[in-house]
Formats: structure tokens, C-alpha cells, sequence
């Protein structure tokens, strides 16, 4: 038959058939009639479902038979073709060969398509026009959602991943100068623009609401969109701490209804120059679609025992245990264990009933004696697998393992390799068939898939993973497989051992066949994978996972290094302090060091943060309070913020409107929000030029195999250690991949390096305690120090490999390995080969041994980074007042303050005898700047090195020629500066007086957001919340102020300022009708000068609070006469549950509107001789 196929095949595509078969494709005809018949015919998942059933009944042998025979061409098909094939196949088996002539007509049709398609290159060219110029390929009829690949390819393998061919608009065909989706051209420009999280509620959006949601993002600066669908996490109304979304389910997820939202969203983001990425799950914090994923769901390992005692025979059924889904045995076995079963003597043979979770081994558990494999004994008995085992002399365990899908039937199997990418056939796959092409990919609009930290299932089981043991660990999992019920085998240490080898197993199974697999497939059409897979975790029993083993044994730096961008999270907390007070502990929790530490050492561009996320109080947040959160994760390494979160609210449902539990609300709806571009174009700077250059570090450290930890600056890795360094110098941990396979000793700069660039001085060595190190980290650390590098160890030496491979091998390979790094502890510094090995050495002393002085230092309370590359050194750094700073880099700096977009020289900084440079800066409250030494300027020109008297704020430096300086002074004041020639300076002004603006103003309350009508006559400036009219006491919104002043002529042709004093929250000022700016944070001025004219001059001043004094006020009102209308508000018998949800009427206000002072500031300018 095979035989006749082929001579039809030869003879279809001879020459002469060629011709004439490409004259009729160029019609349309062929393809117009087929695709025609396919739309008609496509129904989803009846297809797949109905034809499994049918292909294997008795009907349908013949089919099977011709199937099978074109199987190895079908599967070379392309798969647009592939997609439109199946449904020919399903329909030729619904007629059941011989019972009518109507599968013929479906299956020849089908096997014509698989024989044009892989012999025909005519039939390639005119499927790839035809293709381009209707721009739409119908998706298959088949729950393996096929994936959209060009004509040239083949249909992708579920069972080996690496045969995915190249994609077109992949890596492959993207030219040579493309590197990699974090190349810097994607980062630089208006890519540096902060993302959001784009939150719809249940489907709730409509093409009009998404227009407007975008295009209102792109005019405040939004460079980037994170859609996420709410259903399924926290979302209903029944939930007991979060926020209910009491909204009907207006679009199924992954609906055609659905995705034709996602592909409008695609759409107009194209339009609006915006990219777009998607959680690639109907739920955060797992992996979970809207399918019965049936088999391919999440599987737990669990057991039942009988107890026996020998010698006897036993037949015991092994039936499937009762509302168990998807039951498969994995072992059974024959356990003789050293002490009796029971102590009465009772026997329990039953082995279907009390199945119970894999648990680990506790001192004092049964001793194993005998393991015997079962599976040989068990026969089939009127349908049942029946154990006929005659049971030797002594007490015995009968152990019955099996696996069960466990968790939402939508969940995927996170272990399995092929199950991760059918799930990615069915949402991504189906994604980019939707969008296209044309706009999913590297440098396109559908960019990145993304998925959030895992919250989900915790599998311990998949098919394969005893084969997955073995290879990893070089012996077999089913003699020690009575671990994992509690017993003993071996010793207890031997047991806890195999505990390590099997939960290492399970979380590399985790890491490389979910999130790596997904990586790969993402990369096959150029997307770009972000991931929260690096944490934060939890790891053993928790009251709210259970008993969570999955990531028992993983290390957050190797999840999170296989990710193309790395990503993180931070929390913030409520505002508490003044607005002008310096914040203290902005941040509640934050992993953005440890997610940059993995981004360093894996070569990784971006560190992508989940931003200003909470579940304090609803929408109390403000930008000037948001600023020093997201200026200490910039200095933890973040350069990405994607604001948590951004809610798609639909009009109807009113003002704040509907949102999602948790997040810094960011929309149309906040009150604040045409006035969010003031911090959106800060962070969009700052992002900027936080990706130019290499961070720079002095220390590498290794500590453990699995590192993790939840939360935290990273300032230490080991609380008890006295390796830490000061805080002038940084750090980054590394995992065990990085440090065997890619650290490496450089002779000519004695560098420690790694592949892509980063450099490290010295290298620390310093395990936790109680953990296992392997030997071959060890040896590593060796070879390094041979090779002449610093290494400094600390005082725990490692007892143990992990794991129970090769266990005496390996752990005598360990001793002799600490003996030659650790000694006997008398040598403080050894010399091994060209490098030095430090011993019971504080770093302190290290560092000075070594030479490496700090990279910055200063007395105050200031935190840097720093990042370096050829042309510059650039230093961030955060902190309030006038603080003198040094810096490791010398050369004349330059000040770039984010905030106001200025760049300028500080007024004074001066080279220090070792070489760097100190420099003098002037910070607001909660300030910010970009320090920045460029390495062509040596400095060495004239510069004032101190102010020695006189030195405080009220000294702006303009600018400077060859031989000049030039200055603002905005106080009355002597100011003497020292210059680098060893001189002086000095420079007095007398400006005219402030003029101080606290009474007589008008203001005007908007009457749509329930604020009074007309204008209201404020005698003294005080916060509205002090008020005793309802009206403003609790207004939330914008309120225009107003107030005349008149100047002389001497004060309006000075160089002036605005200054606000306290305003909550935000302010935008105009004078005599100019704009005069957006004022966000401090220090809370306005630039005056060249605005203002002799005699009257209105200022006016919009200030804008938050939501919070409204909710308050309408707490107390019934619904009908509220203002607001939200799905936040407090349920008062879930009272003890408030923080997630709204106000009592009871609560206290927040401040609200201009405090002040107020004051028109006036400066003199100065021009100095150096």
C-alpha cells in the first residue's frame, strides 16, 4: 500500500503536473473552497474529542490503516495547512469508511493537502500568497490549538520541544544583528517608559473602554501594557480578606468574544506605540487555563499500606479508589520492616481506602528492613488487578503508590514537559494565530508572556520523573520510594538524603519543563518570557499552602536566570508621615536585590518589577510617597517597574469604580491621574539610564546550593556572619551553575568574570550553616584560587554533599577539599598557586589587605548604585539634606536630577588623596540624582572644592564658563568657597524678602465630585479636612486656588520661585494664565522666573488629593446619595478583614489641599571668578 502511495505521489508532481497544478492554485479556487468548508466546519474541541472516540471504534480501521501510512507526511505539514487538515480527518472518520461515500470526499482532500504540502514547491509559494494576501489562517479544529508558523515548516512535536523548527519573526530570521529580547535596542528610547498591569474584571471591557484605557495611558507616558484577567484569584463575592468583584462573567476566558478584546488591545496598541505582554493564565499566582485539562493536570504522589505479617498468601484487589481523577498506580511494594506492624498483631490488608500525602522521615519511624518489588504479582482477576503475593516470614508493609490529578481542572502539569506545551498550544499558540504575525514578536506589539510568582498546586509527580531520578542522580528511586511514606531506609540521615534527591528532582522538573520550556517556546516566534519564578516562594508547611515541597530544594537565582527578563516585586506601605518629612521604611517587602543579583550573574539587561503593590487601605497612595519606594528599588538593582495595578473599569459602574484587590490604583478613574505623568516621566528617566552599563561589585558570594530568601535589601546573606561588607560596597550571591560553569579567573586585570561582562575583586565562601555544599563547588573554588584568585572563607565548613548519590565518594572528595581550603585554622592568609586564601578574616580587614577601597561612602543616610561602562561612571543615589558624598571614580561630575530633567555641576567636589572624588550635594526630602563622571574629563580644571561657610540649600549653581561660575542665591548670606588652587572665594547677596501668600485666596471645588457650588473665600490657608462643611471636609478631587498679588518692579525682574510648603497631594501651578508646572514631590517649588510682571499677578494652583476623604464622607450616607461608587467599601461583619477593603465613616480624614506656606521666594545671580 506504502508502495502505491509513493508511485502516486511521484506521478502527482512530475513536471508536467507541476505546471498545470500551479496554474490552478493561482485561481484561489483550491484554497477559497477549502478554507470556506473549514470555517464552516470548525467547532473547537467537539472536533479532537469526537474523533478520538471515533478513530479508535470499529468503523474506523481503514481510515487508521491510511492514516498511518501518510503519518510520515502528515506530520511534516505545515501547520497552517495542519490546522485546516483535521477538520477533513474528523469528518472522514464521522462517516465510517464503507458506510458512505462521504469520508472519501473528506479524506482525499486531507491526504492531498499532506502530499502538496511536503512535495510540492508550487504548493508552498501559492499557500504563502495566498496566506499574505488574506492575511488570516483559520486556527485548526483541535484542542492542540496549533501554532501559527510559516509554510516552511513543520508541525510542531509535543514530545520533544527542540524539534520546534524556526518561526517566522523568530530569532532565526530576525538578521544577525539581532541578539537576544534583551538586546539594549529594545530598552533604549521610549522602551524605557514604565508598563502596567492591566487588570480586566471577569471580561468586563468592551473596544470602546480598551480605546480609551490606551490612549489615556500613552498621553501620561505608559510605554507598555501587562493584560491579566481577574477571574479565579481572590475574585468572588464569597472571599473572606479580599475585595469582592460582585461583576457577572461578561466574557468567557479565551473566548472568541475574549480574544477578540485581546486582539482590538494588540490592535490600537500598535497604533498608540505601546507593547504588550500577557499572563498566560485565567488566574495569577499558577499556571491554569479555562480547560478540563484532564491528564495533563497536576499530579500528587500518594500511598496506602496494608500490614502483614509472613508467612502467608494474600490476594488483595487493587481497585480505583472512588472520586480520584485520573488514578494511575506507580509502585507497588513489599516493605519488611525491623519492627512489628502492629503491636496487638492486628493485620489491615486493604489497599484502596486512606490515601495520604508523601511525607518525609522523622527520627524514631519504622525501620526498613527488605524492600521487594510487587508489580510482578499482580494478576487480573474478573477485571480487577488483583496482589497474589505469598508473603515470606516476618512483618511486612504492603505500599501502594499512585498519582492523582490534583488541584483546578484547568491547572496544568507543571512537571511535564509536553503537558506545559500542549497548555502553550492552547492559550499562546492561540494568542499569536489571533494577533498574527505581524504583531506578535521581538520589536513588534505583542512582545512578551509573562506569568506571575507561584501560588498554586504543589505536584510532586509527573510520567517520567523515576526515569528524570535516575539521570540525575545515578540510582533508582523505587528502593527508597518508602521514604517518602515516613519509614527509614538505610539510616535516617541516608533518608533525608534521598528526600533532597527527590524534591531536587521535582524542582528541576519544575524549572526546566515548565518555565524553561515555555522560555524556549516563546523564543521560537521572538516573544520575550518574563516570570516572577524566582519568588517569592514558600517553602515547607504553611497555614495557608499546606505542606509545599515543590520548591523544597531550588535555588531562586537558577529560576530566576533562565528568564529573558528577570522579575520581582515590591510592596509599599500607607502613608503615615507629613509631606514634607523624610520617609521612613517605604517599602514593606521587596526581592528586587536578589532579582538583580540573578540578572547580574545570568547576563540579563532588565530587572522587571511587580511595583508599588499593597493591601493596605484603597487608593491612599500619592506619588511624592510612591517616589522613595521606587528610588530604593533602583537602588536594589530594578530598572523595570510595571505598576501594580492599572484596573479596566467600565464607565457605567461610576467613580473610583470597580478594582482589583490589591495594588496602587493607577487609572482614569483616580483622582489623581492626568497628574501621574509627573512620576510616570520620572521613572520612565530614571529606567533609562538604570540599563546603561555594567553594575559594578567587589564581592561574589557562595553560601549555599539553594539559595533563597523571601524579602529583604540584600545586605547580608548570613546574620551571624562577619563577611558582610560595609555598606560602601556590593555584593552579588551566586548560584552553583554560574559558579562551576562560568566563573572564571582573568590573569591580566586579576578579575574574577563571568561570559557576558560582570567582574567581581573576591570571592566569598561562606555556607550556611547545617547546609550541604557540593564537592564539585568546592573544587571549583580551588582551581579559581590556583589561578591567583582572592578568596575569603568563612568559619562554617561544610560537613556533606546534598543528595545520596555516590554518597561516600562524594563526601570523602568534600573532606579533602575543606582540608585544602580550610586547613587547620592557623593560617589567617595562605598562598595557594598565584591566589590568596583569607581564614578568620573579618572582610573588613580584607578589603584593606586587599586595596579595594569603597565605592561610595558617606555619613548620612544615603544608598547608592553604581553602574560603569567605557564612557562613564554613573552613580544613584537617594537621601534628604545637603550630604557630602565620595565616589570611586574621579573626573569632574556632573548632577542629573530626574525630577526637574536638569543636568548640572555640583557647586562644590574635590579628588581625595586615594584617588576618588567627593562631591557635595543638595537633596530635597525623599531626594534623587544621577551622579555622573564622565572618564575623558580629568577634573583637573579650576573647581570649588567646599563651602566653607554658608552652606546649605539656599546656593543654586547655574553653570559655569572656562574662567566663571555662576549662582542663584535665595537667602540673605555670606557664602565662602574654597577653590582646588588652594584660594577662596566669597560671594554675598541680599535678595529681596520672601513674600509670603497664606490668606486671601478663592477656591473652587468641583460640584461633580460633591464639592460646593461657586467659589469659596479662604481667609487662612488651611487643609480642607479642617473644615466643617461636609461639602469640602470630605471632598476628594481637584480644587482651583486663586489669589492677586501685586509686585514691585525691583521683584519682578528677579529670578523667582513658587514654594508650596505642604500640599496633599499634588499641584499644578499657572501664573498670569502660563503654565508654571507640575509640582509632585518635593522639594515642592515652582519655577517663576521671566512669568512674572510689575503690579497684579494671578496665581492660580489646582491641587488635587485622594479618593480617601470621599469614601469616608459617603460611609455615612446611604447609597443613593453617595458621590463614589466602588466595589470597595467595608462589610461591617467582616470588620476584622478592613484592611483589604474600604472606610468606616468613623475613620480619620487624610490631609487635603495646600497648608502651605506659601511663599514667592526672590534670588539674586552671581557671576564668580575662579
Amino acid at each position: 500500500m506504502l508502495k502505491k502511495v509513493r508511485e502516486f505521489q511521484n506521478l502527482l508532481f512530475s513536471k508536467k503536473s507541476e505546471r498545470v497544478l500551479g496554474r490552478f492554485l493561482k485561481t484561489d479556487s483550491f484554497f477559497t473552497m477549502t478554507f470556506k468548508m473549514i470555517e464552516k466546519m470548525k467547532s473547537g474541541h467537539f472536533f479532537c474529542r469526537e474523533f478520538k472516540n471515533r478513530f479508535f471504534s470499529g468503523t474506523g480501521k481503514l481510515v487508521r490503516t491510511l492514516l498511518r501510512l501518510s503519518l510520515p507526511v502528515f506530520y511534516r505539514v505545515p501547520n497552517e495547512v495542519c490546522g485546516s487538515l483535521k477538520p477533513f480527518l474528523v469528518m472522514a472518520n464521522f462517516g465510517g469508511w464503507g458506510k458512505c461515500g462521504i469520508s472519501g470526499i473528506f479524506l482525499l482532500p486531507a491526504l492531498l493537502f499532506s502530499f502538496l504540502s511536503v512535495s510540492s514547491p508550487v504548493f508552498s509559494r501559492e499557500l504563502e500568497r495566498y496566506r499574505n494576501e488574506k492575511s488570516q489562517i483559520p486556527a485548526g479544529a483541535s484542542c492542540d490549538v496549533p501554532l501559527p508558523v510559516s509554510s516552511n515548516s513543520s508541525l510542531l512535536s509535543i514530545s520533544d520541544v527542540s524539534s520546534l523548527p524556526p518561526q517566522s519573526g523568530s530569532v532565526s530570521s530576525l538578521g544577525t544583528d539581532w541578539k537576544s529580547p534583551g538586546d539594549p535596542r529594545l530598552v533604549s528610547g521610549e522602551d524605557s517608559r514604565p508598563w502596567v498591569y492591566y487588570w480586566w474584571l471577569k471580561g468586563n471591557v468592551s473596544e470602546e473602554m480598551i480605546t480609551k484605557d490606551l490612549e489615556a495611558m500613552r498621553k501620561q507616558g505608559i510605554g507598555g501594557i501587562l493584560l491579566v484577567d481577574s477571574r479565579g484569584y481572590h475574585d468572588d463575592a464569597n472571599t473572606t480578606k479580599h475585595v469582592p468583584v460582585p461583576l457577572e462573567i461578561k466574557y468567557e476566558f479565551m473566548s472568541p468574544e475574549w480574544r477578540k478584546m485581546v486582539r482590538h488591545l494588540v490592535s490600537e496598541a500598535r497604533r498608540l506605540g505601546m507593547q504588550v505582554s500577557m499572563n498566560i493564565a485565567n488566574t495569577g499566582g499558577q499556571l491554569r487555563g479555562p480547560w478540563d485539562l484532564g491528564a495533563d493536570g497536576p499530579k500528587e504522589l500518594t500511598w496506602t499500606e496494608g500490614n502483614l505479617n509472613g508467612p502467608k498468601r494474600v490476594e488483595i484487589p487493587l481497585t480505583v479508589p472512588k472520586e480520584t481523577r485520573f488514578f494511575q498506580d506507580v509502585a507497588i511494594l513489599g516493605v519488611r520492616v525491623s519492627t512489628p506492624v502492629d503491636k496487638e498483631g492486628r493485620e489491615s490488608i486493604r489497599l484502596n481506602e486512606t490515601w495520604m500525602p508523601v511525607a518525609n522521615p522523622q527520627e524514631g519511624a519504622a525501620q526498613v528492613a527488605e524492600v521487594v518489588d510487587l508489580k510482578e504479582f499482580v494478576r487480573e482477576i474478573n477485571g480487577v488487578p488483583t496482589l497474589i503475593w505469598d508473603v515470606p516470614d516476618g512483618a511486612w508493609k504492603v505500599l501502594r503508590f499512585a498519582s492523582r490529578v490534583v488541584g483546578d481542572v484547568g491547572s496544568v502539569d507543571i512537571l511535564s514537559r509536553e503537558a506545559v506545551t500542549r497548555y502553550f498550544q492552547l492559550m499562546c499558540g492561540q494568542i499569536i494565530a489571533d494577533v498574527g504575525l505581524e504583531l506578535a514578536g521581538a520589536g513588534k506589539t505583542l512582545t512578551h508572556f509573562y506569568n506571575v510568582s507561584w501560588e498554586g498546586s504543589d505536584p510532586n509527580w509527573t510520567s517520567g520523573l523515576a526515569e528524570r531520578f535516575q539521570e540525575e542522580h545515578g540510582y533508582e528511586l523505587w528502593n527508597n520510594l518508602p521514604v517518602l511514606r515516613g519509614l527509614i531506609v538505610g539510616s535516617l540521615e541516608e533518608s533525608q538524603r534521598f528526600t533532597e534527591d527527590y524534591f531536587r528532582t521535582v524542582s528541576n522538573a519544575f524549572r526546566e519543563n515548565c518555565y524553561l520550556t515555555i522560555g524556549e517556546l516563546c523564543r521560537k516566534f521572538g516573544m520575550i518570557w518574563h516570570s516572577e519564578d524566582g519568588g517569592p516562594w514558600s517553602r515547607g508547611k504553611t497555614a495557608w499552602m499546606g505542606n509545599f515541597h515543590l520548591f523544597a530544594e531550588a535555588d531562586m537565582l537558577t529560576f530566576w536566570g533562565q528568564n529573558d527578563v528577570i522579575q520581582g516585586e515590591f510592596w509599599v506601605r500607607e502613608p503615615k508621615e507629613k509631606i514634607t518629612e523624610p520617609s521612613s521604611w517605604p517599602v514593606t517587602r521587596s526581592n528586587a536585590r536578589y532579582a538583580s543579583m540573578a540578572a547580574h550573574i545570568y547576563g540579563k539587561p532588565l530587572v522587571s518589577m511587580e511595583a508599588f503593590t499593597h493591601m493596605a487601605h484603597h487608593w491612599t497612595q500619592y506619588p511624592a510617597h510612591l517616589k522613595p519606594a521606587a528610588d530604593e528599588n533602583f537602588i536594589d538593582g530594578a530598572n523595570m517597574f510595571i505598576w501594580h495595578t492599572f484596573t479596566a473599569s467600565p464607565d457605567e459602574l461610576g467613580t473610583p469604580g470597580f478594582e482589583y484587590f490589591a495594588g496602587t490604583h493607577l487609572n482614569r478613574k483616580i483622582t489623581w491621574w492626568e497628574q501621574s505623568r509627573g512620576i510616570l516621566r520620572y521613572l520612565e528617566k530614571c529606567q533609562n539610564l538604570l540599563r546603561k552599563g555594567t553594575f559594578t561589585a567587589d564581592v561574589c558570594v557562595y553560601v549555599s546550593d539553594k539559595n533563597y530568601v523571601g524579602w529583604g535589601h540584600g545586605e547580608s546573606w548570613n546574620p551571624d556572619s562577619n563577611l558582610i561588607p560595609g555598606k560602601g560596597w556590593k555584593f552579588d550571591l551566586l548560584d552553583t551553575r554560574v559558579l562551576v560553569e562560568d566563573l572564571k579567573f582573568r590573569q591580566e586585570d586579576g578579575l574574577l568574570v563571568l561570559p557576558h561582562g560582570m567582574n567581581y575583586r573576591i570571592l566569598v565562601v561562606d555556607p550556611l550553616r547545617d547546609e550541604p555544599i557540593p564537592a564539585e563547588a568546592l573544587e571549583k573554588v580551588w582551581e579559581l584560587a590556583e589561578a591567583g584568585a582572592v578568596v575569603v572563607l568563612g568559619e562554617n565548613v561544610p560537613k556533606r554533599n546534598p543528595g545520596l548519590s555516590n554518597i561516600s565518594e562524594r563526601d570523602a572528595a568534600l573532606a579533602a577539599l575543606t582540608e585544602k581550603l580550610w586547613g587547620d585554622g592557623t593560617a589567617r592568609c595562605a598562598s595557594v598557586g598565584k591566589g590568596r586564601i583569607y581564614r578568620k578574616t573579618l572582610m573588613e580587614d580584607v578589603l584593606a589587605m586587599e586595596k579595594i577601597l569603597a565605592d561610595f561612602e558617606s555619613e548620612d543616610d544615603v544608598r547608592f548604585i553604581h553602574l560603569r561602562d567605557d564612557e562613564y561612571d554613573r552613580y544613584f543615589i537617594a537621601g534628604s539634606g545637603t550630604v557630602s558624598c565620595v565616589f570611586r571614580a574621579s573626573g569632574r561630575p556632573v548632577i542629573f536630577d530626574p525630577v526637574s530633567e536638569k543636568n548640572f555641576q555640583p557647586v562644590a567636589y574635590a579628588l581625595t588623596e586615594d584617588g576618588r572624588t567627593c562631591v557635595t550635594i543638595q537633596l530635597p526630602v525623599n531626594g534623587s540624582v544621577f551622579v555622573i563622571f564622565p572618564k575623558k574629563e580629568s577634573g583637573a580644571e579650576k573647581h570649588f572644592t567646599d563651602i566653607r561657610e554658608g552652606g546649605d540649600d539656599s546656593l543654586e549653581w547655574l553653570g559655569r564658563t572656562d574662567d566663571t561660575a555662576k549662582f542663584r542665591l535665595w537667602k540673605n548670606g555670606c557664602h565662602v568657597l574654597a577653590v582646588n588652587d588652594g584660594t577662596e572665594r566669597v560671594i554675598e547677596a541680599r535678595p529681596p524678602m520672601p513674600l509670603t501668600l497664606n490668606e486671601d485666596w478663592e477656591l473652587r471645588f468641583d460640584p461633580d465630585r460633591g464639592g460646593p457650588i461657586g467659589s469659596v473665600h479662604f481667609p487662612k490657608l488651611v487643609c480642607w479636612n479642617e473644615r466643617s462643611e461636609p461639602e469640602i471636609r470630605y471632598f476628594s478631587g481637584t480644587c482651583s486656588y486663586s489669589k492677586k498679588v501685586t509686585l514691585k518692579a525691583e521683584e519682578a525682574k528677579r529670578p523667582a520661585r513658587l514654594s508650596l510648603g505642604e500640599v496633599y497631594c499634588v499641584a499644578e501651578v499657572r501664573v498670569n494664565g502660563e503654565y508654571a508646572g507640575l509640582i509632585w514631590t518635593a522639594p515642592w517649588t515652582a519655577e517663576l522666573t521671566g512669568k512674572l510682571k510689575p503690579g497684579e499677578n494671578l496665581i492660580e494652583i489646582d491641587v488635587t488629593n485622594t479618593w480617601v476623604n470621599r469614601l469616608i464622607g459617603d460611609a455615612a450616607l446611604p447609597k443613593e446619595k453617595r458621590v463614589s461608587k466602588t466595589n470597595v467599601y467595608l462589610l461591617p461583619e467582616k470588620n476584622e478583614f478592613r484592611a483589604w477593603q474600604g472606610f468606616f465613616a468613623s475613620d480619620p480624614l487624610r490631609p487635603a489641599g495646600l497648608k502651605g506656606p506659601v511663599e514667592i521666594q526672590f534670588a539674586e545671580e552671581i557671576e564668580v571668578k575662579y
